[in-house]
């Protein structure tokens, strides 16, 4: 009973706060991956894993943000695909992240990860090409308000001090994968901060 208490007022706490800021509440889940075809390995693809922390770091200053990331996001998965077929937030979801005192949530994902020769590498080097997709729910009618898109892009540098990942005869760090990722959650909150 002690727990429920706590965490009824952890809520309202965050509720009035928000309410005296007059900033949005958005909670953030984990991101998944639509990466079904990459050429890089599965251990690879796991690590866009960042990209909730760099976003929610960086819209901090425009809105409340809700971290819902670990336990919460395993409730909300399974939901995820299905919100992304329908277009809108399933029920289940809507009562989860309405508990958590959220007025919209963040779900993104992994939608390129491979190898690139690209322009924007100084010598059209190797590098790791990364684009991340965000939407954003309006949690009272569950309806898609926002769809934003990020891409990075970083030379495939080799960093023998930390993991090394190999691509066919590429080797790079896994700074230069963080690197590209990073760019991609970067531009989305560029994005999302003119918007709100």
């Amino acid at each position: 009973m002690k727990i429920f208490r706590a965490v009824l007022i952890l809520v309202l706490l965050v509720a009035v706060r928000a309410e005296a800021s007059g900033l949005p509440v958005i909670g953030v889940v984990d991101f998944t991956s639509r990466v079904s075809v990459t050429n890089l390995s599965d251990e690879q693809v796991l690590t866009f894993h960042t990209a909730p922390a760099v976003i929610m770091d960086e819209i901090i200053s425009h809105a409340e943000i809700v971290d819902l990331t670990g336990e919460t996001t395993e409730a909300i998965l399974d939901e995820i695909l299905v919100m992304s077929q329908v277009g809108k937030v399933s029920p289940k979801v809507q009562t989860l992240v309405s508990a958590e005192g959220c007025e919209y949530l963040l779900v993104g994902y992994l939608m390129n990860l491979s190898r690139t020769t690209d322009d924007k590498i100084i010598g059209k080097s190797d590098g790791i090409r990364a684009s991340l997709s965000v939407r954003i729910y309006d949690v009272a009618t569950g309806r898609a308000v926002a769809v934003f898109t990020g891409h990075g892009v970083s030379k495939a540098r080799v960093n023998r001090i930390g993991r090394i990942f190999r691509s066919g005869q590429l080797e790079f760090s896994e700074d230069s994968l963080n690197l590209a990722i990073e760019q991609a959650a970067h531009e989305i909150a560029e994005k999302i901060k003119r918007r709100i």
